[in-house]
């Protein structure tokens, strides 16, 4: 499948996809551990093309080709990379941990392959440690990573190549010869630290207990590690205190501050807090233009929203300007035949057959989108688009 070239692009989008709901590695570390039970379920093509529809919306390094498991475990992983295309290639990137042996022709694939960079799980050149952090034998990694190193310098357009270390008590004094190690071997790759996400089960807990570092030791290493350069970069913000913190209810866990579209191996999706089955969805680039487009051609049009509350509110503030918004329709009986706090006559949602005209343009302010499309549907209304508070709605000149 071939995508159009477009520029609509929202900043804050991010796409989370995994190809596979399976890993071949026990990662201590991990807190998707406990999930790691369930049967694999790898993606199909038609879902896998239905997905990458989705990048024209995403900037740069947005799009993740995996999330929480393991993608070159995918039986059809290559097949897959060659689906992106070529004018998104700096959109897409990877996370492996490079346990599955890897073939000279496979390497040479990703060499060609249509994405941004790989960042790749490096915990340790102990390799007795890495068996025990990962719970598999070692012996692949270290071939793998060795021959990558190898094949990658003769092609220079080679996707980069990011590590992602996890800072433990067990790891801690080796961080920098990790750093200077990989860098080595990969001279231009970049190198990202981080402590362990929270977790909740019982194993994890422990583990946690047992390899998270105080703050103030993190802080004396800081200086070390970022003096390095190599484009080393720091997370530290889940530390011994602050897990302790949150474990008595003091603290919460540090939230995810982007709006994310997440889309599972099976086609399941959330998009903005929406559960949808990706393969049921016919045209899934429309779909989301319809969170994505709201602003796209709509001067000259009447413009009519759906939600009187605090959202309408902070869409007539940034986005009204200029433009012939006639009324607010809500599903809250008392607000009839009022009119709102920014001005606007409330209507009934009956009276939107007969109001809304071809060529008007339709928009969702409220928090309850999921309820109100359910409702519009029932109307037979299709055109409508969702306000999603809090991204940036670029306006056409």
């Amino acid at each position: 499948m071939s995508l159009e070239t477009r520029n609509e692009i929202n900043k804050y989008l991010v796409i989370f996809l995994d190809i596979t709901n399976y890993c071949n590695a026990r990662c201590r570390f991990c807190y998707n551990y406990s999930n790691l039970g369930q049967k694999p379920v790898n993606m199909t093509i038609n879902i896998f093309r239905k997905a990458i529809s989705f990048l024209p919306f995403v900037p740069d390094c947005n799009f993740f080709l995996s999330c929480r498991y393991e993608p070159t475990i995918h039986p059809e992983f290559f097949v897959l990379l060659k689906e992106i295309p070529s004018e998104y290639k700096n959109k897409v990137s990877f996370t492996t941990n490079l346990v599955k042996k890897l073939s000279r022709e496979d390497i040479i694939t990703l060499t060609n392959s249509n994405v941004h960079h790989i960042n790749i799980s490096l915990e340790t050149f102990n390799r007795t440690l890495y068996t025990h952090l990962t719970q598999v034998d070692h012996e692949n990694f270290y071939t793998n990573l060795e021959n990558i190193a190898g094949v990658f310098s003769e092609y220079p357009d080679a996707p980069k190549i990011n590590f992602i270390t996890m800072i433990l008590n067990d790891n801690f004094n080796e961080l920098v010869d990790i750093i200077t190690t990989a860098h080595k071997m990969f001279p231009c790759s970049s190198h990202h630290l981080r402590t362990p996400y929270f977790g909740i089960t019982d194993s994890y807990k422990k583990f946690l207990t047992d390899q998270l570092l105080t703050k103030e030791c993190l802080d004396n290493k800081k200086e070390q590690l970022l003096d390095l350069g190599n484009d080393v970069s720091l997370d530290t913000s889940m530390n011994l205190d602050t897990y302790n913190q949150i474990l008595s209810g003091n603290a919460k866990p540090s939230s995810e501050h982007f709006h994310k579209v997440r889309i599972e191996s099976n086609g399941q999706m959330e998009l903005y807090g929406e559960k949808l089955d990706l393969g049921a969805i016919d045209n899934p680039y429309s779909y989301i233009c319809r969170y994505t487009n709201m602003l796209k051609s709509i001067k000259g049009k009447k413009v009519y929203l759906f939600g009187a509350g605090f959202v309408h509110n902070v869409w007539m503030e940034h986005y009204s300007e200029g433009l012939d918004v006639i009324c607010v329709f809500d599903n809250d009986e008392s607000k009839w035949e009022t009119v709102s706090s920014s001005g606007l006559p409330v209507r009934s949602p009956s009276e939107l057959p007969e109001l809304l005209s071809a060529g008007d343009r339709l928009i969702i302010t409220s928090i309850y989108h999921k309820e109100i499309s359910n409702q519009l549907k029932v109307l037979s209304i299709k055109d409508y688009f969702v306000f999603v508070d809090s991204w940036i709605y670029p306006r056409e000149n």
